[in-house]
């Protein structure tokens, strides 16, 4: 998906927006060290306004495809619903 920004007299870049896993990555680098679940990571990333589809079942699968050496993935509270879950945190 790419994003148009017009520069003045109709001169448009075309500018990649970041992929599902970079905008998580930088969520939680943001946010360290908080954890989330998939669907307050989904909610909060606004991800059911950009994408069809289930936006949880598309943070699911990008927080699954994150390095390992990035992230920590544990059954722990969730930071946003107090639920206890799988979540999600930036690695210290």
């Amino acid at each position: 998906m790419k994003l148009s920004l017009v520069l003045g007299k109709g001169n448009r870049v075309a500018v990649p927006l970041p992929s599902v896993s970079q905008r998580i990555q930088g969520f939680l680098r943001a946010a360290k060290p908080n954890a989330y679940c998939t669907v307050c990571l989904a909610k909060s990333l606004g991800f059911s306004l950009l994408y069809k589809g289930d936006p949880e079942a598309i943070a699911r699968e990008a927080v699954a495809g994150l390095a390992p050496p990035t992230v920590t993935r544990a059954t722990a509270v969730c930071t946003l619903c107090g639920r206890r879950t799988l979540v999600t945190s930036a690695r210290s």
